[in-house]
């Protein structure tokens, strides 16, 4: 193509040239408009509400022990499952203490049975350790309730507890048996002298109104004299 063809192409699109008057009050337009919605100063700005600090935690609760009596070295525990032995309840003990030299001599069941059993340990540290680890642990379905044993006291005075007791028991049946028996007669002699009170009162003043002095009748009606009214005939 020659050169005189070229300087004959109109350009596809071109946007007139605005003039620098109009440019600069869009410019201005603008610049007001910025102005008027710009934020606020720092100073007049609401100041921003500080997170509130949450307080420290409360340090983890060191769990206390459960401190059975000094020298007591044997434990109580309550609501045994049913299917638990002697044998398992040691077991249970020895593999709760958790002690790498720990025997089957740290503890030994006592007495056992049904829901309850006494567990007799080597010492009282042993208790101690045992206790706050089995109390309120959960073994074939069923939570244990541990407590320390009081000390075991001899035969002869848990015998003289028991025929306390049961003397104590005799004395207040007796008692009722008493207090029975004189409640069913009085209630008797009150059903007789409704029945029979005011005819008996009145025959005794009528032999008493014509001189015999007898204590009732008999029974063919006559009244019975004092013994000593035949010498006074």
């Amino acid at each position: 193509m020659s050169d005189d063809s070229s300087d004959d192409e109109i350009p596809l699109c071109s946007v007139p040239a605005e003039p620098p008057a109009k440019r600069q009050r869009a410019v201005d337009a603008v610049a007001a408009s910025w102005v008027g919605s710009r934020p606020l100063e720092e100073s007049t700005r609401r100041p921003r509400a500080r997170p509130k600090e949450k307080p420290p935690a409360p340090p983890a609760a060191v769990p206390q022990p459960s401190a059975p009596d000094d020298g007591v070295d044997t434990l109580h525990v309550a609501n045994l499952p049913t299917r638990a032995t002697a044998g398992l309840l040691r077991q249970h003990c020895v593999e709760t203490l958790g002690d790498d030299e720990a025997n089957v001599t740290d503890c030994r069941v006592v007495e056992k049975a049904r829901r309850f059993a006494f567990v007799e340990c080597k010492d009282a540290g042993t208790a101690r350790r045992l206790l706050d680890k089995l109390d309120g642990d959960t073994w074939f379905g069923e939570r244990l309730v541990v407590n320390a044993a009081r000390p075991r006291t001899s035969r002869a005075e848990d015998r003289r507890e028991a025929y306390e007791k049961l003397a104590e028991h005799v004395e207040k049946r007796e008692q009722a048996k008493i207090e029975a028996r004189a409640k069913k007669r009085q209630a008797e002699r009150d059903a007789w002298e409704k029945e029979h009170g005011p005819r008996v009162r009145a025959e005794k003043a009528a032999a008493r109104s014509q001189g015999h002095f007898g204590h009732g009748f008999g029974s063919d009606g006559r009244p019975l004299l004092h013994s000593g009214y035949k010498d006074m005939l």
